[in-house]
């Protein structure tokens, strides 16, 4: 950024999510768990595959031709990938600057809105070694009422006076309808799949330094039956710093991710 403001002094709006309440959500995503967590920010999926990209749009559209893809400050680091590669697990705290303080800092790259993350560290005390484990079963929220063969048969004599019974045995004798039969396609290609997520955490600090180091191992299966849209990432996260001189103190900040996005399409 440009220069330093202290939030108290933000003569704009910004919002503050904390790292424990996305957490509760079981998301392959960071960005997904903001959704509904903080007002003025739309977060729409580009689709209902596992992994998939998620669109964060704060105030609105404010162009029609331009992008209005908001700044990631990571750490104090900008990142292109956003949330995508941080694991919910990871995260410290999440504020969004909305309005005129992001310009005031940022300059013009921050006039659609800028995203600051700040991961977790070492906090001072015995060292600690964790584990999470979350599991969740995916399936449709919601669902339409479908007809069944007999009453869709109606509608279309109700709708259509030329269509007889003797269209239906035309249907039946060409074996396009058993005359029995009633399918739910909804049945036919959905189904409940499972979600997984470990966390191991190690972490510790004293008066000469810190580390923080999480493993995350997420998996995550589509709902679509036979036809797989499978997620699967391997991230590893390291925030450590040591005072080597009441002067002089050095840290790094590591993040490194591998995923995996398979879609398996039957026809």
């Amino acid at each position: 950024g440009y220069g330093v403001v202290k939030k108290r002094d933000l003569t704009g709006s910004s919002v503050s999510v904390t790292g424990a309440d996305l957490a509760e959500v079981p998301v392959t995503n960071a960005a997904q768990a903001l959704a509904g967590k903080a007002a003025g920010v739309n977060i729409v999926s580009q689709n209902g595959a596992p992994g998939a990209e998620v669109n964060i749009t704060v105030r609105g559209g404010t162009s029609i031709t331009q992008s209005t893809t908001p700044i990631y400050i990571i750490d104090g680091f900008q990142s292109e990938d956003g949330l995508k590669n941080i694991d919910v697990n990871d995260i410290k705290t999440i504020d969004i600057l909305k309005d005129a303080s992001t310009t005031a800092i940022y300059g013009a790259r921050g006039s659609n809105g800028v995203v600051l993350i700040t991961t977790k560290s070492g906090s001072q005390g015995t060292s600690s070694i964790s584990y999470d484990f979350q599991y969740s079963i995916n399936s449709l929220a919601r669902r339409p009422e479908l007809l069944n063969s007999q009453e869709y048969l109606t509608q279309m004599k109700e709708a259509d006076p030329t269509f007889t019974d003797v269209n239906i045995r035309e249907l039946i004798s060409n074996g396009v309808w058993d005359g029995v039969s009633s399918t739910d396609w909804y049945d036919v290609a959905f189904n409940a799949s499972p979600a997984s997520r470990h966390t191991v955490t190690f972490q510790g600090a004293n008066d000469k330094g810190s580390y923080f180091l999480s493993l995350n191992n997420l998996y995550d299966n589509g709902i679509i039956r036979e036809d797989r849209d499978t997620y699967k990432r391997l991230s590893v996260m390291l925030n450590a710093d040591y005072k080597i001189k009441p002067w002089l103190k050095v840290g790094t900040t590591a993040n490194y991710a591998n995923y995996t996005s398979l879609s398996l399409i039957h026809i």
